[in-house]
């Protein structure tokens, strides 16, 4: 199968379009034919040594794939069924034509995403989950997500509705809000925006997904402690 991998940590020049043989599933695992890849920062990480595993060298790249299942376990997702999901960490190998992962790392690809779409989501989506989990999103709050343009801020507008172990569904009746024109920044000058009426963070300044309350006025900032 032709694999996109590399043999030394560097920059873009060490990656090489190689013929690798295709992976063999193991206990618990499913063979997907990769019709999309994911591309995150993470990517770029693993590849200058930022983050490491166990393996030698070739190293694989990527985490988040879409594609159709070819080969798959008892009780995992039927042989030809779109599925999309992330390989787990710190282990890469979603740039190739065949991966393997888990079989519990899959769900089945919505009909509605392309399998491109459908790539771009595992990665930011179970990230940005993580963290309204982290930061105990409950039940009528109001989230404000800072200096949301990037595949993790977006994420929680396109949760509520939808299931599945990719992208969970947000709390009973949390609310997401965006503040426009935020600049995630420490510096005084530029922590006040423009923001809905009655949204304050109550967070740190970090772009990240914060806690906020209803509170009198229309404005962020500054941070409360």
């Amino acid at each position: 199968m032709r694999a996109v991998v590399f043999s030394r940590y560097g920059d873009e020049s060490v990656l090489e379009l190689t013929r690798r043989p295709e992976p063999d599933p193991a206990e618990g695992e499913v063979l997907v034919e990769v019709m999309a890849a994911g591309v995150n920062p993470v990517d770029w990480k693993h590849r200058e040594g930022a983050v490491r595993n166990d393996r030698p060298f070739p190293l694989g790249m990527g985490w988040d794939v879409a594609g159709v299942v070819r080969a798959t376990v008892p009780g995992g997702p039927a042989v030809g069924e779109a599925v999309y999901g992330m390989l787990p960490l710190p282990y890469g190998g979603a740039y190739q034509e065949l991966a393997v992962l888990p079989a519990s790392a899959v769900v089945p690809k919505p009909a509605r995403l392309s399998f491109a779409e459908a790539a771009a989501v595992p990665l930011a989506a179970l990230t940005a989950w993580q963290a309204l989990e982290a930061a105990g999103v409950g039940a009528g709050l109001r989230i404000l997500v800072h200096a949301g343009a990037g595949g993790v801020a977006t994420s929680p507008y396109s949760s509520p509705g939808t299931s599945g172990r990719t992208s969970p569904p947000p709390p009973p009746r949390a609310t997401w809000t965006s503040c426009a024109g935020w600049a995630s920044t420490n510096r005084p000058t530029a922590r006040r925006r423009t923001c809905p009426p009655g949204i304050r963070s109550t967070s740190s300044w970090t772009p990240s997904a914060a806690r906020c309350s209803t509170r009198r006025g229309g404005s962020c900032g500054p941070a409360e402690p």
